[in-house]
């Protein structure tokens, strides 16, 4: 893939579990263009966190190419509780405490999340992991930060759903509620909460198995880091179901930061979402953090987050997999190539920032690699690309090659630089 086609990514995390799993899904992407990494208060005590991420970034391989800033140490205001408890001690397993001896980033991870935001305005994604403590930080810096963002994509709440340290709330928004109330008001967010991660994020024994098979470094750490997960779900599974006769598969772990970057990297693993408005409880007491979602637009509020409601289990699965594996998210769903996807009998034209003349031209096509889109501008009547698409494709639109003729009708009435070239497969 073209390097401007990746997605520009920082990952915002509390490193411990599966926060790992996400960075790893991001290093060895090649649809992401990871350019830093910043640390929050969350999950288990800061520096771990810190080394935690470093660790990482070293056994996918990126450690020299990727930086990690220290961020906020403390939520905005409220205390809060590790959660070790389901992490194991220091966050990866409760056995691995690693000392890297990498230099964190050169300055604080807020001064970094805005100073890319306005440097590069509109191409920045920020991936939130954590509490969003940065992210509210950031916005009080610079308050302009929606707008120069291209996305923020957020693991956080439990959408009418219980929470996993509440009845009403989720970890993330509840270690720091009044950073997400904030992000939540400000940003139109993307939000993976806890309930899709427990309804087609939770993986199983089968799945353990088969990792543990893997003769690689990726996966030995993985099955390092999910231990402590499976023993906490095992238990928590085996006291709700102490009184049924429910023989479900209780060896299960929740991956709810590597489903966060999934989406991101492979948004073909979404199967339905939502626009709705949702809220964040800040207060203290029982309700702290709770997420309210007005999925059934009841409320006389603009929906403000998409939230995502269902997922493909199985693409998820494959996606880890094959990174654990292969090195690669993408080894089984990678786009197929030009000797695949081109035939003998059907050229291929490739567009290169051509402006076409089309009238009635009102239809689109997407290019597996590209992503962009043939569209027309009605105001001016011409179609600008920089795309890859079939013959067929051009056939069904404009009819036999009569865009390339009405192309150069337009170039010689506009005066545009065309380049288009034809040429056939060399499949046998």
């Amino acid at each position: 893939m073209d390097d401007t086609d990746r997605t520009r990514v920082i990952v915002d995390t509390d490193t411990a579990g599966d926060d790992t799993q996400a960075l790893v899904l991001a290093a060895l992407s090649d649809r992401i263009e990871l350019e830093g990494v910043t640390i929050c208060a969350g999950n288990v005590e800061f520096t771990r966190q810190v080394e935690n991420a470093k660790y990482t970034l070293q056994t996918a391989g990126v450690a020299d190419e990727v930086p990690v800033y220290e961020g906020a140490q403390d939520p905005l205001q409220k205390s809060y509780d590790y959660a070790d408890y389901v992490h194991g001690e220091g966050g990866l397993g409760g056995s691995l405490f690693p000392q890297t001896g990498i230099p964190s980033g050169d300055m604080h991870a807020v001064k970094y999340i805005v100073r890319m935001a306005r440097e590069n305005p509109g191409e920045i994604t920020v991936v939130a992991i954590a509490p969003l403590t940065n992210l509210a930080l950031a916005l009080q810096l610079e308050p302009e930060l929606p707008e120069l963002l291209d996305q923020v994509v957020c693991m956080g709440g439990a959408v009418n759903t219980l929470g996993n340290v509440t009845p009403a709330a989720e970890y993330n928004f509840w270690v720091d509620p009044d950073a997400a109330a904030m992000v939540v008001d400000a940003f139109e967010i993307t939000l993976i909460d806890w309930g899709v991660t427990v309804r087609d994020a939770e993986l199983g024994s089968d799945t353990f198995e088969q990792i543990a098979q893997l003769d690689t470094e990726l996966a030995s750490f993985y099955t390092t880091i999910i231990q402590p997960v499976r023993q906490f779900t095992h238990g928590a599974t085996d006291s709700a179901n102490s009184n049924s006769d429910d023989n479900t598969d209780t060896d299960t772990a929740t991956h709810p930061d590597s489903l966060t970057m999934a989406t991101v990297l492979d948004p073909d693993v979404i199967q339905t979402a939502t626009r709705c408005y949702i809220n964040v409880d800040s207060r203290s007491g029982p309700t702290r953090g709770y997420t309210l979602a007005d999925e059934l637009d009841v409320l006389a509020h603009p929906a403000n987050a998409r939230v995502i409601k269902s997922i493909d289990t199985d693409r998820f699965r494959t996606i880890l997999l094959d990174a654990l594996a292969h090195a690669n998210p993408h080894q089984t769903h990678e786009p197929e190539s030009e000797s695949e996807s081109e035939s003998e009998s059907e050229p291929e034209l490739w567009l290169t920032r051509v402006h076409v003349w089309a009238p009635h031209l009102q239809a689109e096509s997407r290019s597996h690699r590209s992503r962009q889109t043939l569209r027309v501008d009605t105001s001016r009547q011409f179609v600008s690309a920089k795309a890859r698409v079939s013959a067929s494709t051009v056939d069904c639109l404009c009819g036999d090659y009569e865009l390339w003729r009405n192309a150069h009708r337009w170039r010689e009435q506009s005066g545009e630089c065309l380049s288009w070239s034809k040429r056939h497969s060399n499949k046998k």
